[in-house]
């Protein structure tokens, strides 16, 4: 009897000895989410970001009697994460901008601020460049650009032009380019003294304005 209690007293013994091997020690899963997967873009990790920020949010906003306090650092985080999604557009890029109520092809020509660009309009006179605020820029343009009729102030700084300027739309130019003589056609008015034209032979992407000191007299 003796010598099956000290067993019983060794084996109780024993297994709590050896209470610490590898199964009793396993940890429990990690509560700190799982890691971006890898090659994940950006804006889909964001959202999932958000999502948690707000599931977290909902959840505060039942604790306690003045959630719009609890709710006000969670939707810093989510205008924060929004901010640094939106596309950041580089010096030369070819873009819609909204101007005068539609959309025109431009071109990015200086980064003024991080959040302004100088754009100069497509088939447009230079005195008509501006800095645009970026949400005024729509998009890269991709394939054929479209190209709406000339916003009214243009326009009617045309036709004023057009009173006293040497040349009319539809005469027949030569303009210098590069050292030579080309034949083209005077397009549209774009200010004074100053002519929209395109050369003979050439596609509407060759277009440019040009000033009265490239113009050689009208052929007839």
């Amino acid at each position: 009897m003796a010598v099956l209690l000290a067993r019983s007293r060794h084996g109780r013994s024993g297994r709590t000895a050896h209470s610490g091997d590898p199964q009793s020690q396993r940890t429990a899963p990690s509560r700190l989410g799982r890691p971006p997967r890898r090659g994940e873009p950006r804006l889909r990790r964001a959202l999932r970001v958000l999502a948690a920020l707000l599931s977290a949010a909902l959840r505060f906003a039942r604790v306690g009697p003045r959630p719009a306090t609890r709710l006000a650092p969670l939707a810093l985080s989510a205008a924060v994460i929004f901010a640094g999604c939106k596309r950041q557009y580089s010096v030369g890029d070819h873009v819609y901008v909204e101007w005068e109520g539609a959309d025109y092809p431009a071109v990015i020509i200086a980064a003024t601020s991080p959040t302004k660009y100088k754009v100069h309009y497509d088939g447009y006179d230079s005195v008509w460049d501006e800095v645009v605020p970026r949400d005024r820029i729509k998009s890269l343009i991709e394939g054929n650009a479209r190209h709406p009729e000339p916003p009214a102030k243009v326009r009617a700084k045309a036709l004023q032009a057009a009173q006293s300027n040497t040349y009319k739309t539809g005469d027949r130019v030569r303009v210098e380019w590069h050292g030579q003589l080309y034949m083209a056609t005077v397009m549209s008015i774009v200010g004074q003294e100053r002519y929209r034209i395109r050369y003979d032979g050439y596609g509407p992407e060759w277009d440019e304005t040009v000033g009265l000191a490239r113009i050689q007299p009208r052929v007839p």
